[in-house]
Order: structure tokens, then C-alpha cells, then sequence
């Protein structure tokens, strides 16, 4: 399924605001048995705040351009 790797992605999100490259790139290194690529963990942080999982603040459309954190 798409969404194996959504656990490994949440865990790397803490609950105050930090950027989303970390939130991504720390994915990008334990993920095992598939290549991912900072555009598959992005896609996934996206998907997984449009489910309410986590906040995005600023703009979800560039990995620099906005900060997520957990939902509260």
C-alpha cells in the first residue's frame, strides 16, 4: 500500500513547528526495502495533512517553503 511508509514519516514530526526538510530527510534515511525520494515523503507529509495527522504552516506546495508539526 501506499501509505507502509506514513508511520516512519509521522515519527520524524515532532510536536512544536520545525521545517519539512527534516521531517522529510530523516524518512529518506530509515525507509528500507524502497527509494525514497524527498518528493515521495513530501507528497506523503501532504496527504498525511490533508488526514489531519499533521499541520502545514506556510506553503505545502515547495519543502522549503513551509514548517509542519504533529495535529494537536
Amino acid at each position: 500500500p501506499i501509505d507502509t511508509h506514513d508511520a516512519e514519516i509521522l515519527a520524524a514530526v515532532g510536536d512544536d513547528w520545525m521545517p519539512a526538510g527534516r521531517a522529510v530527510g530523516r524518512p529518506m534515511g530509515t525507509i528500507t526495502g524502497f527509494f525514497a525520494t524527498d518528493a515521495f515523503c513530501f507528497w506523503r507529509l501532504r496527504q498525511l495533512a490533508a488526514q489531519g495527522k499533521v499541520e502545514i504552516e506556510g506553503s505545502p506546495t515547495t519543502i522549503r517553503g513551509c514548517r509542519v508539526r504533529l495535529a494537536r
